[in-house]
Parts: C-alpha cells; sequence; structure tokens
C-alpha cells in the first residue's frame, strides 16, 4: 500500500497473480478425448496511467483527455458517441448512474452488468483529432458481484447482415496494477496507434459483464442478475505521433516492414497491440502471467514427451519477460507451446482479429505435384465452396507455389504466428497447408498458383515450363485496398471448414459438420465418413449410422476419417468393437503426470484400484480402458472383425488418433492411406484458465496412453506426441485432380480389390 495520496483513499498496488500460488484442480466429468470440459476465471493486472489523484481528497483527478468521461451522470456521456445499453429482457434499458460523493471521481458511476449485459459507445467521432496518434484508453471499476470486460474494436459492419461484418482487431483494457484501498481497479490498453493502417479508427468502445463471456464453454455457474459492476472516469490520452509505419507491407517481411510493434494485416502495417491484443505493460505483471502459465501447463500436462520438451517452451517464454511487444507476446507464447508436441495444446490468446478473417470458401491441402516441372509435395487447390475472384480463377488440381514470392511453406515457416500445430512433427506439412490460404488473407498476400492445361480426355501429361499456366491472386488489391477505404466486399465472409477429401463418397449438405456420419456402397465396397468420434447423447444418429454400416458387414470396408476431430472413449470403442476382435486388443493405461515415480508400486495401485473408469479421482487420476468394454450400448460388437478395411487419414486428432492405433491392431485384413502420421494426441483434454479476460485461456492434455495388445504384455511407451504413421503414404496426385479423382478412394480400392 502507497500510503499519502489522500485523507479519504489510499493508492494500492494490484496484481492478484503475484503470489503464483499454484492454480485450481480440474476434475474430469468423463473422458472426452477431444472437447474440453471445464474452464475456470482468475482475474490478473497491467501497466499504470496518467490519472492523477488529488492529495487532499483522494479523488481521481481527470486530465486534459482527448476523451474524459465522469459517468456522473446521463448528460457526461457525449451524444456523440451514439451510447447504447443492452439487456437480457429488452433491446435498450436506460443507464443506471449512481451518485456517490465520496467515488471514485466526480458525484457519481455507472452502474452495469447483471441484466445490464452490455455497453456500446461509437468513437468515429475521434477519428479526425486521433488519427495518426498514439493514445492510452483506461477506465476504473468497483466490482459488486461481477466485473467489466472492456474492449475496443476495429472492423467493418455488413451492411447487409447485422450479425455479420469483419472484425480487424480487439484491444481489451487489462488491470493496470493500480487500484484504491475501498476496492476501485483500473484498467488500461497500454499504448496504440489509434488507426489500424493509419486509416481505420476503432468503431467502437465495449462493455459486457464478464459473467456472460465465454458462454460457450460448459460451465456450472449460474449468472448473478444482481450482480452490479460500478465504472467511472474513461479516459482516451493522446501520446504523441503514431509509432507504427502506415506504408504496405507484406507478412514475410513485416519485421522491417512495420518496426518492432507492427504486424501485417490486410497488406498494411497495423499496431501488434491491435492484431494480436496487448500484453500485460510492466515486466513485474508481465513476470506474474508468464510463471502463473508456466505453472499450469508444468502441473496439468500429462503426456510423457510434451513434459521431456518443456524447457523448451519455458526457454521461449522466460525471453519474453523483459523482451517483449505487442507484437512478439502473445505470438512467441503459442510458439512457445507447439514445441511440446502435445495435439491438445492450445495457447491462451488475447488477439481476436484479423485472426477472424475467412479462407474465402477455398480449400486447399497437401497434394502432388506429378504434372509440374520439379514435382513433389505441394499445397494444391481440392475445391472451392464459394462463388467469388479468388475462386473463380481456379480450378482443381492448381498448384500453390509461391506466397508474397516465397515458397509456400518457407513463407509459412515465417509467418509462424498463423500456423499453428502442435502434433506428431511428421504431420506439420499437412496441417500447414490447410492453413496457407486463411493466413494469406489474414495478411493480405499475393498467392501465385501453377496449372498444366488439360483438354479433359485421356490421361494427362506432365507440361514443360513454358506451358505453365499461371494464376496471380493480389489478396491486398482485392480484398485489403476495399477494407482500407472502408469498404467490405460482399464475398469476404466467404468460409467453410475444409475436411481434407478430394471426393466424397456421400454428399449430404451436413458431410462436413462434426456429427455427421454417412456411408455409401460401390459394388462391394462400403465407404463410411465420419468427421470424429461423438458423445452418443449428443449425436444419436451417429451412432445408428454407424451400426447400419457395419451392423451387417460389407465385403470390403473404407473408413474415411480424413477430418478425425476427435471425442469420446464410448464411441472409439463402439466403432472399433465392430470392426475388429475380442483378441486383437486387451486395454489401454491412461495415466495423468504424476509428481512421483512410476515404480512397480504404484502401478501395482493403480491396476487393483476398483473405482469404474469414468470416476478416475478415485484411482488417483488412472483410468483403464477395456476394448470392448466402453460403449455401453446393446448392440453385438465383433461382427466385422474379418472384413478387409481401408483407412483413410488425413487430419486425425484424438479420438481419431485411438481409432486408427487400434486399427493397426486389427487381425483382419486393415492398411491405412495417408498423406503423414495422425497428430499424436493421446488423452483427454482440458481448458485452462482464463486470466486476463481472454477469448481462450488454452487447453492441455491432462493424461497419456499406453497401449497393452495383450494383458499380460511388458509394459510399452506412453504413445503421446507419436502420430499413427501410414501404412502407405498417400497424396492426391494433381494427375488425378485434374480427372476429378480422389487418389486415396484409389488407392484403397486397389488394394481392397486383392483382398
Amino acid at each position: 500500500m502507497v500510503p499519502g495520496i489522500g485523507t479519504e483513499r489510499e493508492l494500492c498496488a494490484y496484481s492478484p497473480l503475484s503470489d503464483m500460488m499454484p492454480p485450481m484442480s480440474f476434475r474430469l466429468t468423463g473422458p472426452s478425448l477431444g472437447m474440453p470440459l471445464l474452464a475456470l476465471t482468475i482475474g490478473t493486472a497491467s501497466p499504470a496511467a496518467a490519472a492523477t489523484f488529488d492529495e487532499a481528497t483522494g479523488k481521481l483527478q481527470l486530465e486534459d483527455a482527448a476523451l474524459a468521461i465522469s459517468f456522473d451522470d446521463e448528460a457526461s456521456i457525449p451524444a456523440s458517441l451514439n451510447p447504447l445499453f443492452s439487456n437480457l429482457g429488452a433491446a435498450e434499458q436506460s443507464v443506471d448512474f449512481v451518485t456517490n460523493l465520496d467515488g471514485l471521481e466526480g458525484s457519481g458511476a455507472l452502474a452495469f452488468g447483471g441484466m445490464a449485459i452490455e455497453g456500446r459507445f461509437e468513437l468515429s467521432s475521434l477519428g479526425d483529432a486521433l488519427t495518426g496518434r498514439r493514445v492510452e484508453a483506461t477506465v476504473w471499476q468497483l466490482p459488486q458481484g461481477t466485473r467489466a470486460r472492456v474492449q475496443l474494436q476495429w472492423g467493418l459492419a455488413d451492411p447487409n447482415d447485422d450479425e455479420g461484418g469483419l472484425v480487424l482487431g480487439v484491444v481489451t483494457l487489462l488491470p493496470t496494477g493500480r487500484a484504491t484501498d475501498d476496492g476501485w481497479i483500473e484498467l488500461g490498453s497500454g499504448p496504440f496507434d489509434f488507426a489500424a493502417a493509419g486509416t481505420m479508427g476503432p468503431a467502437h468502445l465495449t462493455f459486457r459483464d464478464v459473467q456472460h463471456i465465454n458462454e460457450d464453454i460448459m460451465s456450472y455457474a449460474t449468472a448473478d442478475p444482481q450482480a452490479r459492476v460500478l465504472l467511472d472516469a474513461l479516459e482516451i490520452r493522446d501520446l504523441g505521433p503514431a509509432l507504427v509505419p502506415t506504408t504496405t507491407c507484406t507478412a514475410f517481411d513485416e519485421a522491417s516492414d512495420c518496426g518492432p510493434e507492427g504486424l501485417c494485416a490486410l497488406g498494411r502495417c497495423v499496431d501488434g497491440a491491435i492484431v494480436a491484443g496487448p500484453m500485460p505493460q510492466t515486466a513485474s505483471l508481465r513476470n506474474d502471467y508468464l510463471t502463473r502459465r508456466l505453472n499450469e501447463f508444468k502441473m496439468y500436462q500429462g503426456g510423457r514427451t510434451p513434459q521431456d520438451n518443456m524447457p523448451k517452451f519455458e526457454a521461449i517464454v522466460d525471453e519474453l519477460r523483459d523482451n517483449a511487444t505487442a507484437a512478439t507476446f502473445w505470438p512467441e507464447i503459442q510458439r512457445g507451446s507447439e514445441e511440446l508436441w502435445d495435439g491438445h495444446t492450445s495457447p491462451p490468446t488475447l488477439g481476436y482479429g484479423p485472426r477472424e478473417a475467412t479462407n474465402l470458401g477455398i480449400c486447399v491441402h497437401l497434394g502432388e505435384a506429378d504434372l509440374l516441372p520439379g514435382g513433389g509435395p505441394a499445397p494444391m487447390f481440392f475445391e472451392a465452396t464459394s462463388t467469388n475472384p479468388v475462386a473463380a480463377a481456379l480450378q482443381d488440381g492448381d498448384v500453390l507455389v509461391a506466397i508474397d514470392g516465397q515458397p509456400p511453406f518457407q513463407w509459412a515457416d515465417r509467418v509462424h504466428r498463423l500456423i499453428r500445430y502442435n502434433g506428431d512433427p511428421g504431420g506439420y506439412q499437412m496441417m500447414a497447408a490447410a492453413a496457407l490460404v486463411k493466413a494469406a488473407t489474414q495478411t493480405g498476400a499475393t498467392l501465385t498458383f501453377h496449372r498444366c492445361p488439360y483438354g479433359g480426355s485421356g490421361p494427362p501429361t506432365a507440361c514443360n515450363p513454358n506451358e505453365v499456366v499461371i494464376v496471380t491472386l493480389d489478396l491486398a488489391e482485392l480484398l485489403g485496398d476495399p477494407v482500407w477505404l472502408g469498404t467490405l466486399p460482399p464475398w469476404a465472409a466467404d468460409d467453410e471448414e475444409c475436411d481434407f477429401r478430394f471426393r466424397r463418397a456421400t454428399n449430404d449438405e451436413d458431410v462436413r459438420e462434426y456429427e455427421y456420419a454417412g456411408f455409401a456402397d460401390e459394388g462391394s465396397v462400403r465407404t463410411l465418413i465420419i468427421n470424429g468420434v461423438p458423445y452418443y447423447y449428443t449425436a444419436e444418429a451417429w451412432w445408428q449410422t454407424v451400426q447400419n454400416a457395419l451392423g451387417t458387414p460389407p465385403t470390403h470396408f473404407i473408413l474415411d476419417q480424413r477430418k478425425g476431430r476427435g471425442g469420446v472413449i464410448n464411441a472409439v470403442d463402439f466403432l472399433m468393437g465392430l470392426l475388429g476382435k475380442p483378441q486383437d486388443f486387451s486395454h489401454m493405461r491412461i495415466v495423468p503426470w504424476l509428481d512421483r515415480e512410476l515404480d512397480q508400486t504404484l502401478w501395482t495401485a493403480f491396476l487393483t484400484c476398483s473405482s469404474p473408469w469414468y470416476v478416475p479421482d478415485e484411482c488417483g487420476g488412472y483410468m483403464q480402458w477395456v476394448f470392448g468394454q466402453e460403449a455401453n450400448v446393446e448392440v453385438d460388437l465383433w461382427v466385422a472383425g474379418d472384413i478387409p478395411v481401408a483407412v483413410l487419414n488425413s487430419f486425425d486428432v484424438s479420438g481419431n488418433d485411438f481409432t486408427s492405433k487400434l486399427a493397426t491392431y486389427r487381425s483382419g485384413p486393415t492398411r491405412i492411406f495417408a498423406p503423414a502420421p495422425t497428430y499424436g494426441a493421446f488423452g483427454p483434454i482440458n481448458r485452462l484458465p482464463i486470466h486476463l479476460d481472454e477469448p481462450s485461456g488454452g487447453s492441455v492434455q491432462v493424461f497419456d496412453t499406453i497401449f497393452m495388445q495383450a494383458s499380460q504384455d511388458p509394459l510399452g511407451d506412453f504413445e503421446t506426441s507419436k502420430g499413427v504413421p501410414p501404412d502407405q503414404v498417400v497424396m492426391q496426385r494433381q494427375s488425378d485432380a485434374v480427372q476429378g479423382i480422389d487418389t486415396l478412394i484409389e488407392a484403397a480400392k486397389q488394394w481392397l480389390a486383392t483382398q
């Protein structure tokens, strides 16, 4: 506590994470292999601000700012801000001001929260004064049962869609480290350039009751409609000239184009705080935050290889304690988390945009450029799901040969902040290829595709260099320039979740949805498409479709799980129980990270524990998954254990790692076809807590798995980080693509014909 501020109020240092108490523990409510189960919230802190306290009264004194609002009454909010407050019961409600002569500043404050869940100020009126300036925003809050998340937002609305538009960036105001002894806490943005790319100021300042953020996360808490938070003393201060150059850029050269504080977004340099989110502004607060995050990863990470790799993560994080900018802070945390090789790990992030940029409905995946000079693996255009200038320029089999003039994977390595991959390193190029278009859209890159002309009859032949058709798409010109001039192209929101398949045995409208299952027959071959292994009570149709596909076994079978997003133990056991035999495989030992040696005494204690697998806390977190006993449905398993099975893999994580691994133990003829290994995420996942009102606090795998083919086999290795490799490496060939042929499907059918 800092005495001498005044006779009525004292100023306190505020850093609730500084004691570094261990974070709260998690409890799994069931063994989910690909879906987070629980998130907890704790507050934290950031930098100081300019407003001062009067020594005689202890009252905060608003400075001479570009915008200063006392919140004494409704008249204190300028009409030019067009204030709007929304609640749960109506579109609008009158602002609730509380008179408090002994309050923080002035004579009143804005009471917010509970039923009034969101407020918004329009900031366009500040553009003339603050464009070209570096600024800082602060506001004070007094929690009374809840807090406010306060954000500045940059973007364009869609005039034809009230819910649409493009989010270009968000700056969340963080605790600055200043608080008073009567409970007021200061939130601040830290310094940032007001106008993104020198042309676009923030559209809105928003307030939201934190009880109503991240509402998609499973929660056992009910929002309190009586909870309130008082807001006071809002300021936006002019700090001087803007720092980030207002110039065009490429993401490959953004460090030199945009300087240490800037990042490349839609072809223009933008303050890193807007693109990636602000960082805690003082070294001590950064230290608190990073130490807490490392503590969480070390404590909860269940994978043995990720634990071995933890020093790499720690070394990257330690560099940020005293050497970081808003342009590097969150991207470097992400880069460090990827060093763990845990397919279930995701980093905490405070960035919103332009991460919400789309892939323009363009699906590009790893293929084999067998028609082009040089050939070899390369990102290849698979399909377009939208009609727009980018999609119209491309044809099936076009090969992406350069981004901003650089080889695509070299570009991806440099623009690492937008190409995240945490799994088995052998799968990096396959996953990076799928992320390239969205990353290029976000940065306004130039895409160069090469095409070999094909007349449409007979087998295609390789082309000479002088025959190559070059297609160049400048996304900065097509999308970025209109956006920075304030116009949103009608196709800017075109997007589709691509599914790694060039062609599909079924073409139902929902074929890309997570809970989809569908099958079709071609001669003696039945193909089942799944995109995950979902929970029965949320996807009963999936379970019924799988039963229909295998209950009466086909002669030959293809399991096409090229978009395998994981799921739950029960569904994996059900699917692979239908495809297996009891003698194929015994059980899995699923073990959390432990603070003691996993010796024979501890193994004996685990194996003699009588608790069911779905109550792991009863056995110190240990679970044993006995093959064929976890499906919990009244159907006959083992019915298709003898039929030949071809498994098609590409993006396969968590639950679909397990289906792939169990396929390797089948005694019936089995062959896996894929471009690369699966993720290798062998264990359940949990979310990490949110500390800075991040949209995500990240996630981590909390168990690891040993596979036991026979009950008496000696213990093998823990499998996390080691994806299931294909028996036959197959990529979509360009020569097949131009003919509309799916290379993996054809390879599977050719093998099945020999069985």
